[in-house]
């Protein structure tokens, strides 16, 4: 296992640790916006390579987003998120569901 850091939150660098041979690329990264097909393409292009993409699938502070949020809801990524003892979406991650192409990890944290 090794550790590769990439500087600069962008899509070619998710493409670029999959080239190096990274396995997982953690992205916690992410902004609410609409669908690019570049960045599509980019994100294919490291899940071809093998590797598996884990993206926030929120990191807002707001309530009632309806923009999605990616690069988490873009296909062969799976997106993550905090949920509540509840099982609601956890206030610091108030954003939309994801795509409903992407896959889904429910983490419950009763601290």
């Amino acid at each position: 296992c090794k550790l590769m850091l990439y500087r600069g939150l962008n899509y070619e660098n998710i493409t670029n640790a999959a080239l190096d041979g990274a396995s997982v690329i953690n992205c916690s990264w992410g902004s609410a916006g609409s669908y690019n097909s570049y960045n599509q393409t980019l994100i294919n292009a490291a899940s071809n390579e093998g590797a598996i993409i884990v993206a926030a699938a929120g990191n807002t502070n707001g309530s009632n987003v309806t923009s999605y949020y990616y690069p988490a809801s873009y296909d062969n990524v799976i997106s993550v998120m905090a949920v509540d003892s509840d099982k609601r979406y956890a206030c610091i991650n108030c954003s939309n569901d994801p795509s409903p192409s992407a896959s889904k990890i429910f983490i419950q944290n009763d601290k």
